[in-house]
């Protein structure tokens, strides 16, 4: 089916991630707009947001976040221009830092062989990381 609604998110920036959060919620990604967002698909409206939609590069906390990955409660958010991983709790919106790396990341994924991280230098399994 096709999801026809009148809002407006991004401010005319690309979305860039979209990850489905059970029971009718999408969280998006807009990279260089320094911004994840909820939308609800039931109100069809944005209910929360990380970030301004800011055009500038030098953006806190996200700076460019590239991809999200979805676990249970737990939202990651691997930021391309900061190398920081930041970790989100979907009920309470608490927002943790996890790690901050050396390159670039550019995505963090949770499977049942391990849990990896794409950067500029390769594909790399995190170990000992606690959520």
């Amino acid at each position: 089916s096709i999801l026809n609604w009148k809002i407006e998110v991004g401010k005319g920036h690309s979305i860039y991630d979209i990850k489905y959060q059970e029971p009718n919620f999408l969280w998006l990604a807009f990279s260089t707009g320094q911004t994840v967002t909820q939308v609800s698909l039931t109100d069809q409206q944005e209910v929360f947001k990380i970030g301004e939609y800011s055009w500038d590069d030098n953006s806190e906390p996200l700076s460019y976040p590239e991809s999200i990955f979805i676990k249970g409660n737990n939202l990651f958010i691997p930021n391309m221009g900061n190398n920081k991983l930041f970790k989100i709790d979907t009920i309470t919106k608490k927002m943790d830092l996890v790690m901050t790396f050396l390159d670039r990341i550019w995505q963090y994924e949770e499977t049942d062989i391990g849990t990896f991280i794409v950067t500029d230098t390769g594909i790399y399994e995190l170990e000992n990381i606690r959520h």
